[in-house]
């Protein structure tokens, strides 16, 4: 009924109506194996739209073309939303999409350009004084850091992303930090020098992954509590 609804709104050329009911369901499509289905809906509501509405549109498709491991059409779709976002100097959407062509570039192996990308994105939401953003950027930079075997600028990151989500009083925050750390330590340890270096960084690595699983199950986090337990 919905996708109905959709055809008759962009018949009747009310093409902004219509694309609420793509943002609504094209999600829905997917999951139900109709990706294509998905993907043409989204198509028509680029060609049918500009500014800011085509641009969410276009992120939409390039996160579908990610998910389904397309990630060089997906990393040229999101450069056109950033240009969007750029010419209409929207900030917030601007650093969003530059976390999200971060994350393509890493799944790409192209870890120095993905650094570059998330700075640039942590640079706009220190800007605007977006410290749950500023957190997550941080974040997402010490894993980068940590696959570059950049270990002490990778925990100076994650440490960085504690302390803000600490200011706000995230858990679910703080879980993913200490899990991070845990990680960092972890691969120190493979790449110490001597034994007990080695076990001082296991060590390390066991009391972040602990708490980590401590507040994974008070705020009843199930799935994150069972990759830190993996850990």
């Amino acid at each position: 009924r919905a996708l109905l609804w959709q055809a008759q709104l962009f018949q009747a050329g009310q093409h902004e109506a219509a694309d609420d009911i793509v943002i609504a369901v094209y999600d829905v499509l997917a999951r139900w194996g109709e990706r294509d289905r998905a993907k043409a809906l989204l198509q028509g509501s680029i060609r049918a739209l500009e500014g800011p509405n085509k641009a969410v549109a276009q992120g939409n498709l390039a996160s579908l073309l990610q998910e389904e491991g397309k990630l060089s059409e997906a990393l040229a779709t999101y450069e056109q939303v950033y240009a969007t976002f750029e010419a209409l100097d929207a900030k917030q959407q601007m650093g969003v999409v530059l976390s999200q062509q971060s994350s393509v570039l890493w799944k790409l192996g192209c870890l120095d350009e993905a650094i570059a990308k998330q700075v640039a994105s942590l640079e706009i939401k220190v800007q605007r004084g977006d410290e749950r953003g500023q957190a997550i950027s941080l974040h997402q930079l010490s894993i980068l850091h940590m696959n570059q075997e950049e270990y002490p600028r990778a925990l100076e990151r994650s440490q960085a992303a504690e302390a803000l989500n600490r200011k706000l009083n995230s858990e679910a925050g703080l879980a993913l930090n200490f899990h991070g750390q845990g990680l960092i330590f972890n691969r120190m340890a493979r790449a110490a020098d001597d034994e007990s270096a080695a076990r001082a960084h296991l060590q390390a690595a066991l009391e972040r992954f602990t708490r980590s699983l401590d507040i994974k199950r008070r705020i009843g986090n199930q799935s994150g509590a069972a990759d830190t337990l993996g850990e």
